[in-house]
């Protein structure tokens, strides 16, 4: 990989966008966050949890451009953010529950 997103996409566009695939997936399921009603009574915290989510895969994407060890698009740090999003729209988790879970 190249250090430049615009480089990597020039080179091997199906690579690139396969390591960046866990950075997209945060990105949706954050958008499925803002349909929560902790989104709109916590949202510090999930913005916190979002961030915390992209600096943790980040860190992995540094760790393979530096050290070349292995990078694995399946990253369980993002169930953190699935949970929350399923509990509420296919449980039918309440607003009052759902303060806990983040």
């Amino acid at each position: 990989m190249y250090d430049s997103v615009i480089d990597s996409l020039k080179k091997d566009a199906l690579k690139a966008l396969t390591i960046y695939s866990p950075i997209l997936a945060t990105l949706g399921l954050f958008a499925a966050f803002t349909t929560l009603p902790c989104y709109t009574e916590q949202r510090a915290l999930v913005l916190l949890l979002v961030n915390y989510v992209m600096a943790s895969i980040t860190v992995d994407l540094m760790i393979h451009n530096m050290a070349k060890k292995p990078f694995s698009v399946f990253k369980p740090v993002l169930v953190l953010l699935v949970i929350p999003v399923v509990a509420h729209h296919c449980f039918g988790v309440s607003a009052e529950v759902e303060r806990l879970l983040p």
